[in-house]
């Protein structure tokens, strides 16, 4: 009988020699392992290193890490996340599939050169980040890779953006709701993990109107489906005038659902465990910040 594997938004993935393994953020278990070349993997499966969980940990952070205000997770610096994908990636080099990912992974890290610069004189993550920002510098040097001047730069916290809800003008308010955005129609780091996006169908000068909003973190292109309207959302808010139909819709099929258009398309059918698991995720995450294993990159996100 076959593993399962887990759910996407909970995988951490380590594409190897031989093999693909994937870890269970939230359980910890032991990976499930699908083995394409039993030669290959033959060499190394017997012992997987903790550095290759790690490495596949990092890997689900710059594709899942659960931003959000709401449920008070910050969100990770990109390049000293980089910088751990690469110094990661360096110590696991010989298990893996991709000869050239060390080097594509440490020309990524390139920027991290500032933020590191500036961690340095940080009382609590300072000897941390000299030692990342060394290893980091060694690993350029090895591939041929030239990084900036690490001249030590403020650093800046990302800031929320949070869409504005609501309406101007004479109108009544007909239906509203709420619906979960799903993680895996829009890119990571887009949306507020944790909040809802809002609905509502308004009754304005003598037609209706569907008004959605939805708290981003960063301008990307959004689109809102609510049954067989679309409505494009500019800075997380959006309008579009309805037929008077919509307010015959049944209850089970007044959800709106949140996608990029180009990045992902919704599926027909939820979910029904969604919510739990994204909850979930979004504690693990919150956990992280002060946990004695947390990453260098988790540990300057909460300060």
């Amino acid at each position: 009988m076959t593993t399962p594997l887990p759910h996407p938004e909970r995988t951490a993935p380590l594409e190897a020699r031989g093999a693909t393994l994937y870890w269970d953020v939230l359980t910890g278990a032991d990976p499930v392992t699908e083995v394409h070349d039993d030669a290959l993997a033959a060499d190394w499966l017997w012992d997987v290193p903790a550095a290759a969980r790690e490495l596949a940990y990092l890997t689900w952070a710059k594709a899942w890490w659960p931003t959000s205000v709401v449920a008070g997770v910050p969100p990770l610096d990109p390049a000293l996340l980089a910088a751990e994908l690469a110094v990661a990636a360096a110590a696991v080099d010989h298990l893996l599939d991709d000869e050239d990912a060390v080097e594509r992974a440490v020309a990524d890290a390139a920027a991290a050169v500032h933020p590191l610069a500036a961690l340095a004189t940080d009382p609590v993550l300072g000897d941390a980040a000299s030692t990342l920002a060394a290893r980091l510098a060694d690993l350029a040097e090895d591939h041929g890779i030239t990084l900036p001047d690490p001249v030590p730069a403020e650093r800046e916290r990302t800031g929320f953006a949070l869409a504005a809800g609501g309406t101007a003008g004479a109108e009544v308010v007909v239906l509203r709701g709420a619906s979960p955005v799903d993680w895996a129609l829009v890119p990571q780091g887009t949306v507020d993990a944790a909040a809802d996006a809002t609905w509502s169908v308004v009754r304005r000068d003598g037609g209706l109107v569907l008004a959605v909003s939805v708290p981003t973190l960063r301008p990307v292109p959004l689109a809102a489906r609510f049954g067989e309207i679309e409505a494009p959302l500019h800075d997380g808010t959006g309008q579009v005038t309805v037929p008077p139909s919509v307010l015959l819709l049944p209850a089970a099929q007044r959800t709106l659902t949140v996608y990029a258009p180009g990045f992902a398309e919704p599926e027909p059918e939820t979910d029904p465990d969604a919510a739990a698991r994204r909850a979930a995720l979004v504690a693990m995450a919150r956990a992280r910040l002060d946990a004695p294993d947390a990453t260098l990159t988790e540990r300057a996100a909460a300060r």
